[in-house]
């Protein structure tokens, strides 16, 4: 299940990108780190200047993975 989520066009989807990769650290780690990651690009937003938005712009999900201790987790 995880090579074929990994290769999948979801996890490769640029929109989706961070979320996939996500998803498939918690598969793979057992530990559940969407909430904090959000938080962390809602806190990252609002650093870069965004206000009163509902979906995040593609520019700050791309910061925020970039930026994103990912290591942090396992």
């Amino acid at each position: 299940m995880r090579s074929r989520f990994a290769s999948s066009d979801y996890y490769k989807a640029l929109m989706f990108g961070p979320l996939a990769r996500l998803n498939l650290h918690s598969i793979n780690t057992g530990k559940h780190m969407t909430g904090d990651f959000l938080n962390f690009l809602y806190q990252l937003a609002y650093k870069e200047g965004y206000r009163n938005f509902e979906v995040a712009p593609d520019e700050i999900l791309e910061l925020a993975e970039k930026k994103w201790d990912w290591g942090k987790f396992t």
